[in-house]
């Protein structure tokens, strides 16, 4: 099985969701450090005013996934288009499988020649 060609909009879809929900652990990284900044008390060690830690945690876990989710749609998309390119000049990705031990074998639709 050879695959040719990757849907542009789906890859990017799919690394779009992949990436936002990695954006989440930074995010709680973020929320945590901002919520011990917002725990001290207001003075020379603090720049803060009292709530902008809780305020900006709160933005830190809605703002850091949505922007790693954009950055994997575009990325998604980039990779693929790039995908494209190159395997309509030197051809796609050979992978080979086999069932799984149990399984009857279900051959896939026959592929286009070129």
């Amino acid at each position: 099985m050879v695959i040719n060609r990757l849907g542009v909009l789906s890859v990017g879809k799919i690394m779009g969701c992949v990436y936002g929900l990695l954006g989440f652990i930074p995010a709680c990284f973020f929320f945590v450090f901002l919520m011990i900044g917002a725990a001290m008390p207001p003075g020379a060690n603090n720049p803060f005013p009292a709530g902008a830690g809780v305020v900006l945690g709160i933005v830190a876990l809605i703002f850091v996934p949505v922007v790693y989710g954009l950055m994997g749609f575009i990325g998604g998309i980039l990779t693929s288009a790039i995908y494209n390119l190159i395997a309509s000049f030197i051809g796609g990705i050979e992978i080979e499988y086999s069932p799984q031990p149990g399984q009857p074998y279900q051959p896939g639709p026959a592929s286009p020649t070129r």
